[in-house]
């Protein structure tokens, strides 16, 4: 067997091995709750062969006669649920019916992400057999305009298998009753408090709701006041929660981004990990990263891209494999830059830039809702800003982000859930006010959290102390600030 056909093997065992998870543990978990038959998106059609079906009818059978012991832990036996089923379908075996039985996950799940793990499963089975029909068929002979149309169309259904997404949740009309039931199971996670923290104590103060997934978050700023700093400190936070993030870095390179994030983890100053005096304390700082790159391997929540002009299709692709690979549907997508997203950046013809952004966050909000994601987006202030005169440091307030100094602002307020401005007045004075006066007044570092915009928040500000050295923001309390924060 040549590479080319042992790849194919092996892909389409793995995918046929995803499906049978998939389908043994959606009926594994009926015979655990058989109230789970009840449901009206639940029913014989979901599952992937005529021995599952049957054995789905077999155990709705049964639970409809009354064979059903409460006590036990899977409520019918296997010897009732093989003897019912292999009465519908020669090919149930005994091994077959065990195999559910015995069926074990440790990851916990509702019976919806069942549901769409098993439908995806399925799509994803459908379109490699597609894909492997369509190079049996280019294999097989010369290539005539007949066959290649063949091809193209098998490849197309396979495409259409492989990137559809699993929206009948998205365009079901409810009843009310099903509308509750829906509300029920998506709120049982705000038992144990919030139920989409960011794990951030500005932002959790900031946004009631959350990092909730069908919507985002904008975060403006000047250059230099700490927007990808503010996102690595986020990633951070979501990672030691367990919550599965992808970071899309437009503006800087994997090297740069790890740096940070290295300085920021092992409370090394960036300036000796990227510039070492010489080579023992090049060794000792390698020497802590190796150990860290140990610890941070077995993160398998994260994935980092640093496509300099990614486009919504690539990132919903990115999300739907990262899905996959984790087994879970909820993550938080991190865009840095929003501007250098294609459609941000590409105006089509007959529309302004503003209408551009427009109807590229509207894609993006779609995007977000059908794959259940929440994303987090940085885009840049106005140069206006930055141009303000500023000669003594009372105008340093000049600078202040404002909802005027968005570019584009009616668009990004206007589809954004959230927006908040990042400011750093000393950032600002670094660069304006002479050296012996800065000195002199003693200020502190300190980066505002403004609310621009929010959909369900009050019009807010909150601070933090931001320490460039190793890219940290420690959340202060109003009453710790250190000094002079006019």
């Amino acid at each position: 067997m040549d590479e080319k056909m042992r790849a194919r093997s092996e892909s389409r065992s793995r995918t046929v091995e995803l499906a049978v998870f998939a389908n043994n543990r959606l009926l594994n978990a009926i015979l655990l709750d058989p109230s789970i038959l009840e449901r009206a998106d639940v029913d014989r059609g979901l599952f992937m062969s005529k021995s599952s079906m049957a054995v789905f009818d077999a155990i709705e059978k049964l639970v409809e006669d009354g064979a059903v012991n409460p006590s036990a832990t899977h409520k019918l036996s296997r010897e009732q649920v093989y003897e019912e089923a292999s009465t519908r379908d020669v090919s149930v075996t005994p091994e077959f019916v065990s195999a559910i039985f015995s069926f074990s996950d440790e990851k916990p799940s509702t019976v919806v992400d069942m549901i769409r793990h098993l439908r995806a499963a399925k799509k994803a089975l459908r379109a490699v057999n597609l894909l492997k029909s369509a190079i049996d068929e280019a294999e097989s002979g010369a290539m005539t305009p007949e066959l290649a149309e063949k091809v193209r169309g098998l490849i197309a259904d396979a495409d259409a298998d492989l990137t559809s997404t699993d929206d009948d949740d998205i365009k079901r009309v409810y009843t009310a009753d099903q509308w509750m039931e829906k509300y029920l199971e998506e709120t049982s996670g705000r038992r144990n408090g919030k139920q989409y923290p960011y794990g951030h104590k500005i932002l959790d103060d900031l946004i009631v709701e959350g990092a909730t997934p069908g919507d985002g978050l904008v975060l403006c700023s000047s250059t230099g006041m700490g927007k990808t700093t503010t996102c690595i400190n986020l990633v951070d936070s979501f990672l030691e929660q367990g919550v599965p993030c992808l970071f899309f870095s437009s503006e800087m390179s994997l090297t740069s981004i790890m740096d940070r994030y290295i300085s920021k983890k092992l409370e090394i100053p960036f300036r000796d990990i990227v510039r070492p005096q010489n080579p023992s304390d090049f060794d000792s700082i390698r020497e802590q990263i190796t150990q860290f790159r140990e610890r941070f391997s077995e993160n398998t929540y994260f994935r980092f891209s640093a496509d300099p002009k990614p486009s919504i299709v690539d990132v919903g692709k990115a999300v739907k494999k990262f899905q996959a690979d984790i087994d879970m549907r909820y993550c938080v997508v991190f865009l840095d830059l929003l501007s250098m997203v294609k459609e941000f950046a590409d105006s089509r013809e007959g529309t302004n830039f503003s209408q551009t952004i427009e109807l590229a966050l509207n894609k993006l909000n779609a995007v977000a809702k059908m794959l259940h994601f929440h994303w987090i987006g940085t885009v840049q202030l106005n140069r206006t800003v930055e141009s303000e005169k500023i000669h003594t440091i009372d105008d340093i307030h000049k600078t202040r982000p404002t909802r005027a100094s968005l570019k584009n602002s009616n668009a990004y307020l206007e589809r954004a859930r959230t927006t908040i401005g990042l400011w750093r007045p000393y950032a600002f004075a670094k660069e304006y006010i002479k050296k012996e006066e800065l000195d002199s007044l003693n200020l502190a570092d300190i980066q505002h959290f403004i609310i621009l915009k929010s959909n369900s928040n009050a019009i807010e500000e909150r601070k933090a102390l931001f320490v460039p050295e190793t890219f940290t923001i420690i959340p202060t309390e109003e009453g710790d600030m250190l000094a002079n924060d006019r």
